[in-house]
């Protein structure tokens, strides 16, 4: 059996701020997407790190729970401070499964 090479999860925004993600604030900005916006999004399995968030959070304005947080590092000569990352009402362990 292959390894996956790609794996997706339900999108409800994004968040600024470095982990560990915990305590009630625990990001130093989030803002959910509208409605239309939301849905699944699929992430290459190279180029993540998956966070926990502890305890759960809920996003303003969106109305979910979130307990991950998937970075996305981008490719090429970017650094950093580009990666993106996207808050997700999956598991950790959910993730991981998913990841292969």
């Amino acid at each position: 059996m292959a390894a996956a090479s790609a794996f997706s999860s339900y999108i409800y925004g994004e968040i600024q701020g470095q982990p560990p993600f915990s305590g009630t604030q625990p990001f130093s900005r989030a803002w959910a997407y509208s409605a239309s916006a939301r849905g699944n999004r699929s992430f290459p399995v190279q180029g993540t790190v998956i966070h926990p968030v502890n305890p759960g959070v809920q996003l303003t304005g969106g109305g979910a729970y979130i307990y991950s947080i998937i970075e996305e590092f981008p490719g090429g000569l970017t650094t950093g401070a580009d990666t993106k990352k996207y808050a997700t009402s999956d598991s950790v362990a959910t993730l991981a499964t998913a990841r292969g």
